[in-house]
């Protein structure tokens, strides 16, 4: 699987790269939402982590341009129904990394 990872903060995109990639899952990055609606054009992609302020495009505007466009109407159906344990295993890394325990972050071993 692989996930767009969008956000102008570079931190931000290295953390959540780091993330993802730990779990197996190929990540790519864009700046802005211009810079991710070109890669959606270029690279199959599964999944969109996007921030909302950003310039050029915004991610406001990039979930519109997603949900819009018949080429990319995969990825919106797709992202509904996985978004939330994506979320929910990254969310749980940051916290198990401030903590003694640790949880799985697979969601099928919770």
């Amino acid at each position: 699987m692989t996930i767009l990872v969008v956000d102008v903060a570079e931190t931000n995109r290295r953390l959540l790269r780091a993330i993802f990639s730990a779990e197996g899952y190929h990540v790519l990055e864009a700046d802005d939402g211009l810079e991710a609606l070109q890669i959606l054009g270029r690279d199959k992609i599964d999944v969109i982590v996007s921030d909302i302020l950003m310039p050029n495009m915004d991610g406001y505007r990039l979930c519109a341009e997603v949900r819009r466009d018949e080429r990319f109407r995969r990825v919106w159906k797709k992202m509904r129904a996985l978004i939330r344990p994506l979320l929910m295993s990254a969310i749980i890394r940051l916290v198990s990394g401030c903590c003694e325990t640790s949880l799985p972050l697979t969601p099928s071993k919770w």
